[in-house]
C-alpha cells in the first residue's frame, strides 16, 4: 500500500485548494456541460451549464462561441455562482464554447473552454451506440495539459460484488513513482509503488472493490499519481464518475434495524412523530418524505404506530395514515398507549370588588387557543453549497435557514427538517431578535437537491408548516 486513505484526502484537499480557490484576478469558471469532445446534432437546442467561484462574489457570466459573445447572464453575487443558457448550433463543424465570470467590480476571470463537434442529423444518427458500462474519457486536468506528463482515467466499468474496473493511462519521461486508485465517498483504495528505474508509461486496467454505501449518492473514482518530476509532497489527481453515477448494487440503504423482521412504514410526506397517539402530544422527531422506519408497536385500532425517529433516536408514535406500510401488522404487538395530557381546571375565585368590570371591547379568551402560528417569510442562503471536504475553501458548506413567525400566545419551537440523498436531520432555529429565527444546516456528504421543511409550534401546541425549500448540493469540481 502506497499510503493511507487519509493521506490521499489530504493531498486531494491541497489540489482542490489550487483548482477551486478563486480570488485575485476575477472569478474562476468551469463549464459543467457539455463535456469536452461531445458530439451534438445540428439544429437541436443544448444547454450550456457553468459555475464559478470568487471570494469577492460572482456577479455575472459571459458565454461565447469561438470569439463571438453569445450571452451575458447575471449571478447572485455570492461566492459560488452558476448560470446556464441554451444554444442551437446552425451548421456542422467544430466549435469552442468559452465561459468566463466577472466579480462585482467588473474584473473578468480566465476562460473555461470546451471543444464540441456538431454533426448533421444523419451523421449524428449513424454514430455507434455508447456502451452503458463505460464512460467517455475524462476531461484533462491542469496537470494533464502538459504534452508529455499526464494521468487519465479512460474508462470505468462495473463488475460484480462491489468491484469497479478502471482503465488508466499514465506517462512521464522522467518516471512514475507511484499511483493510487480510490473512491472519494467510501473506503476503497488500491495502489502501486515503484523503485528505480521508474516506469515512464503505464496503460492498464485496475480493480477497486467498494463496500456498500448506505447513502444514496454518486460514486466518484480518483486517480492520484506521483511523478518523478513532482514537487516533494505533491501529486496529480484526476476523477471520473462510475457509470450512470453509481454501479448497480453499490447502494444499500439501512431501513430501521438491519436485523429486524418488523414491518416498515415509509412516509409519504414530512411527518411528526409524537410522544403519544394524538396531536396533543409533544413532537419527539420526524419521519421525512420517503424515509422508512421499522414498526415496533401499534395501538389497538392500527391508527398509530410506534417507531424510532431516525433524526433523534427516540421512540415515538406516527399516524398510520401518513405512510405506506410494508409487511403484516398482525406480527406487531399491540401496546398500551399514553394517556393524553390533562388540562387541570382551577377553582374559580369570588369576584374581586377592587377589579374593574370587564371591558366589552376587549373580552377575555373564551377557550383554548387553536390558532396555529403564522409563518410570514422563510429563506435559505446560500442556495448552493458543497459537500463536506477541505477543498474549494471559498465555497460554503452550510446554508443559513431563516424564518419570520408570529403567534398570539408565543412560539415554542421552530424546527427545520432537511434531507438530501440518503441523509436527513433537523435543526432547531433560535431567536435572532424580534420575530426572526435562524439556524445553520450542513455540512453534508450527499450531492443533489436538499429539501428543507420548517415546522413551527406555538405555546398551545398548534403547528404550522412551510412548503419545501431547496438547496443545491454539489461536489468540489476541479
Amino acid at each position: 500500500m502506497m499510503r493511507s486513505t487519509t493521506w490521499f484526502y489530504v493531498v486531494l484537499s491541497c489540489l482542490l485548494l489550487v483548482a477551486c480557490g478563486a480570488g485575485g484576478n476575477g472569478p474562476q469558471a468551469w463549464i459543467d456541460q457539455p463535456l469536452d469532445g461531445t458530439n451534438l446534432p445540428v439544429d437541436t437546442a443544448i444547454t450550456i451549464q457553468a459555475h464559478a467561484s470568487d471570494d469577492q462574489g460572482v456577479a455575472s457570466f459571459e458565454f461565447s462561441l469561438d470569439e463571438q459573445v453569445l450571452n451575458t447572464v447575471n449571478a447572485a453575487g455570492t461566492r459560488l455562482g452558476d448560470a446556464a443558457m441554451e444554444w442551437t448550433p446552425q451548421e456542422p463543424g467544430t466549435y469552442l464554447i468559452k465561459v468566463r465570470a466577472f466579480d462585482g467590480e467588473g474584473n473578468p476571470g480566465p476562460y473555461s473552454i470546451k471543444e464540441v463537434n456538431v454533426l448533421g442529423m444523419q451523421a449524428f444518427a449513424e454514430l455507434p451506440p455508447e456502451d452503458p458500462l463505460f464512460l467517455e474519457p475524462t476531461p484533462p486536468t491542469v496537470a494533464q495539459a502538459a504534452e508529455t506528463t499526464f494521468a487519465r482515467i479512460n474508462h470505468v466499468e462495473c463488475g460484480e460484488n462491489g468491484v469497479v474496473y478502471a482503465d488508466i493511462t499514465i506517462g512521464d519521461p522522467a518516471g512514475i513513482q507511484a499511483y493510487a486508485l480510490f473512491s472519494t465517498v467510501v473506503e476503497a483504495v488500491t495502489s502501486e509503488e515503484f523503485v528505480q528505474p521508474y516506469p515512464t508509461f503505464i496503460d492498464k486496467r485496475v480493480q477497486l472493490t467498494e463496500p456498500s454505501d448506505a447513502i444514496d449518492r454518486d460514486h466518484q473514482i480518483g486517480l492520484e499519481v506521483q511523478f518523478a518530476t513532482s514537487e516533494p509532497g505533491s501529486s496529480t489527481v484526476t476523477y471520473a464518475l462510475e457509470p450512470q453515477g453509481r454501479c448497480p448494487g453499490h447502494y444499500e440503504p439501512v431501513l430501521g434495524d438491519p436485523g429486524s423482521t418488523f414491518p416498515l412504514i415509509t412516509a409519504r410526506q414530512n411527518s411528526n412523530c409524537r410522544a403519544g397517539t394524538s396531536s396533543q402530544f409533544e413532537v419527539l422527531g420526524f419521519l421525512l418524505a420517503d424515509q422508512s422506519a421499522s414498526i415496533e408497536g401499534r395501538d389497538n385500532l392500527n391508527q398509530w404506530l410506534l417507531i424510532t425517529a431516525p433524526d433523534t433516536g427516540k421512540a415515538c408514535w406516527i399516524a398510520a395514515s401518513l405512510g405506506d406500510i410494508e409487511g403484516d401488522l398482525d406480527d406487531v404487538a399491540i401496546l398500551a398507549t399514553p394517556e393524553p395530557p390533562v388540562v387541570t381546571a382551577t377553582e374559580e375565585s369570588p369576584p374581586d370588588a377592587n377589579q374593574p368590570p370587564p371591558d366589552p371591547n376587549n373580552p377575555p379568551p373564551s377557550g383554548p387557543d387553536t390558532t396555529p402560528p403564522v409563518i410570514q417569510s422563510t429563506d435559505v442562503s446560500p442556495t448552493s453549497i458543497l459537500t463536506d471536504s477541505t477543498g474549494c475553501p471559498s465555497y460554503s458548506r452550510t446554508t443559513l435557514v431563516t424564518a419570520t413567525v408570529t403567534d398570539d400566545v408565543g412560539i415554542s419551537s421552530v424546527v427545520a427538517s432537511w434531507g438530501v440523498g440518503g441523509e436527513s436531520g433537523q435543526v432547531n432555529l433560535t431567536s435572532a431578535g424580534g420575530n426572526s429565527y435562524e439556524g445553520q444546516i450542513g455540512p453534508v456528504n450527499s450531492t443533489g437537491t436538499m429539501t428543507i421543511t420548517i415546522v413551527v409550534q406555538d405555546a398551545a401546541g398548534n403547528n404550522a408548516q412551510t412548503g419545501a425549500l431547496s438547496v443545491d448540493v454539489q461536489n468540489c469540481i476541479n
